[in-house]
């Protein structure tokens, strides 16, 4: 079919892991894999990725890790179906979005798939296709699965469903968007509490100095400079804020983005301190800063001269 720039057959079984005592362990999906095949690429936990000489190793994911406290070098009798074999623990691999099966956790290990297609018989049957398109884009995405789906009905194959990746991709996204909106709300919430707060402390200020501004204007500076005053140091403010911002940003975000993980995806997120983020909020905090200030300052400056000098 036009548009498809690799495919890769896997073989998918039911495996369920034999407790050191002999009973039933937790289910989960044991994955054949070419150990050169490109269409994952987890990040290492522990140990290492498949190799093309291996036969009983078995590289599980960060939710098998958690919910077996099964290590690298550990051996594991996994049974599938009626035969149980002896596995070799040889890596660990954080694997966000893997699908629940079982006993609801979202488990899976990876195979060499010559190794296991050989020892269940599969060596010409696949459960499992994963197909790399040329263009990855939604549209492209979607057109890709509908011919794919119309080329397997008129072929005769029995097909159970037909995955585009975004989708996936997506469900994920959704899992968190309420904490991501939750954040930027508040976010904006203590932004502008900060705004309301340093306008309060530039009013403050302005009208301690009145009398000082009033000499001033008194000896030549014009209302643009008394503003020009203001503004500067509601500016210069609002910069040392930021500065603070950003200290207190990194570990705090990585405490949040750890505790969020590990509730919706169960492993720790990967952090990545965005330097667009951090520009937005200067230009954010300098426009903050500007607004907060600038109103107490117009207001002082046209107050008359005889006034401010007056003023007690």
């Amino acid at each position: 079919m036009p548009g498809i720039s690799e495919v890769e057959s896997w073989v998918q079984i039911l495996a369920e892991r034999k407790n050191y005592d002999g009973t039933d362990g937790i289910s989960f999906t044991l994955t054949g894999v070419p150990p050169a095949t490109e269409m994952i690429n987890f990040p290492i936990i522990e140990g290492r990725w498949l190799q093309p000489n291996d036969t009983n190793a078995l590289v599980i994911n960060h939710e098998m890790l958690d919910a077996t406290n099964a290590r690298v070098g550990d051996r594991i009798v996994l049974k599938t179906g009626t035969q149980e074999m002896e596995w070799n623990v040889v890596g660990a691999v954080r694997e966000i979005g893997a699908r629940r099966r079982g006993q609801n956790i979202a488990a899976s290990a990876y195979v060499n798939h010559d190794y296991l297609a050989g020892i269940t018989g599969m060596e010409d049957n696949t459960a499992d296709i994963r197909i790399k398109t040329g263009q990855h884009s939604d549209a492209a995405l979607r057109s890709a699965a509908a011919r794919l789906e119309q080329q397997f009905d008129s072929a005769g194959l029995h097909r159970f469903s037909v995955n585009p990746s975004n989708e996936r991709i997506q469900e994920l996204k959704d899992h968190l968007v309420v904490i991501q909106i939750f954040l930027l709300l508040m976010a904006i919430l203590v932004a502008a509490v900060g705004g309301l707060a340093l306008a309060s402390t530039m009013s403050i200020n302005v009208l301690e100095r009145t009398r000082e501004f009033g000499i001033m204007r008194a000896i030549g500076a014009t209302a643009d400079d008394v503003l020009l005053i203001v503004v500067t140091e509601g500016i210069a403010i609002s910069i040392l804020s930021w500065l603070i911002a950003i200290v207190i940003a990194h570990p705090l975000g990585m405490i949040i983005g750890d505790f969020a993980g590990h509730v919706f995806i169960r492993t720790r997120l990967e952090h990545v301190f965005s330097p667009l983020a951090m520009a937005a909020w200067f230009v954010l905090s300098i426009f903050i800063g500007i607004i907060a200030s600038a109103y107490p300052a117009w207001r002082e400056a046209r107050l008359p001269v005889q006034q401010v000098l007056a003023y007690e």
